[in-house]
C-alpha cells in the first residue's frame, strides 16, 4: 500500500476535509464499482486526482500541492433521485482500493457543501475522536449511517486477499479473506447480506476451508467447515444498528447479540504511516 495516505479510517468518515460540492451526474442502474469517475467531464468543484485519462483537479490540501500520489475521486452522483458522494481511494493494482457511495443530506457543512451521512464533516461530534491521539477531528471514522452507504474495499499483496463488499443499502456486508500460495489454499467468508440492520436473530453464512497443497504435508490437515465441523455456533451478523445524533442520523449505536465492539474506541492513528505523509496532509501532521 505504498503511497496511500487514506487508510481504512476514511471509509466511513467521508466529507471531512477533501470535499467539494458538485453538480450531480446521473447513473440509471444500480451502484457501479469501477474504481474511477463515473462522468466523462470535469467540473472545477470536483476532485479527480491521479486517475489515468484525466487531468488533476482540486488535488491540493491547504498549502501543499498534490500531496499524495494515490488515486482519489470525489463526485456527486444521483441514484434513484437521491444524491450520493461517490468517493474512490486507491487502485486495486496497487494493493488497496475503496469505493464508497454515501448519501448526502442533513444540512450543509462549514464550506457550504452538502453533508454526508456521517459525523465527521467539519468536526461535528468531535468527541468521537477524542479517544484517538494524533487523529484529525474531521475524519468521522466509523460514524456513517450504514443504511445510507454502500461500498467495496479490496486489499491484496498477491498472496493474501481481503474484500469487504456492502452492495445493498439495507443489507449487511459480505467479507472474504483468502490466503493462497504454493503451500496452502485457505479461504474464509461470512455473508451477512441475509439480514438487515434491524435484525439480530439471523447469523451470516460462513465458509471456511484449508487445503494443503504441498504434497509432502499430506491431506490430514485439510479442513472444510461445511463437512468437518462437528459443533459450532455462528454469531457473526447478529447485530443491529440504530440511528444517532450525527448528520442525517449517523453516529448511531451498534448492538451485538453476543459480545461487543466499539468502533468509536479505535485509535485510528495506528493506521497512519508517517513516511507516506511527510507534509501531514495539511492538517497539522495528523491526517
Amino acid at each position: 500500500m505504498t503511497g496511500l495516505k487514506y487508510p481504512v479510517n476514511l471509509l466511513f468518515g467521508l466529507c471531512a476535509g477533501l470535499v467539494w460540492c458538485a453538480a450531480p451526474a446521473t447513473i440509471s442502474a444500480a451502484f457501479t464499482y469501477n474504481w474511477g469517475p463515473l462522468t466523462t467531464s470535469f467540473s472545477s468543484n470536483e476532485a479527480r486526482c491521479n486517475v489515468s485519462g484525466f487531468s488533476n483537479v482540486n488535488c491540493t490540501t491547504n498549502q501543499y500541492s498534490n500531496p499524495d500520489p494515490s488515486r482519489f475521486v470525489q463526485e456527486t452522483i444521483s441514484e434513484g433521485g437521491t444524491n450520493y458522494y461517490h468517493v474512490v481511494v486507491g487502485d486495486p493494482a496497487a494493493g488497496f482500493a475503496s469505493e464508497v457511495y454515501i448519501r448526502q443530506g442533513g444540512g450543509t457543512g462549514c464550506n457550504g457543501f452538502a453533508q454526508s451521512s456521517s459525523a465527521g464533516s467539519c468536526g461535528n461530534d468531535s468527541n468521537v475522536f477524542s479517544v484517538s491521539s494524533g487523529t484529525t477531528s474531521g475524519s468521522g471514522s466509523g460514524t456513517a449511517r450504514p443504511t445510507y452507504t454502500v461500498m467495496k474495499q479490496v486489499l491484496s499483496d498477491g498472496e493474501i486477499n481481503s474484500v469487504f463488499f456492502k452492495d445493498g443499502l439495507d443489507a449487511k456486508p459480505l467479507i472474504t479473506q483468502d490466503v493462497v500460495n504454493a503451500d496452502i489454499d485457505m479461504r474464509f467468508s461470512i455473508d451477512m447480506r441475509n439480514s438487515n440492520y434491524s435484525t439480530n436473530t439471523t447469523a451470516g453464512v460462513v465458509t471456511n476451508s484449508l487445503t494443503l497443497l504441498d504434497p509432502t504435508l499430506g491431506s490430514a490437515g485439510n479442513y472444510d467447515f461445511a463437512t468437518d465441523n462437528q459443533l459450532s455456533t455462528v454469531t457473526g451478523g447478529r447485530y443491529t444498528w440504530v440511528t444517532g445524533s450525527g448528520f442525517n442520523t449517523s453516529y448511531g449505536t451498534y448492538t451485538y447479540a453476543v459480545g461487543g465492539f466499539s468502533v468509536y474506541s479505535v485509535d485510528w492513528s495506528k493506521y497512519r504511516i508517517a513516511g507516506q505523509n511527510p507534509n501531514g496532509g495539511g492538517c497539522n501532521g495528523t491526517c
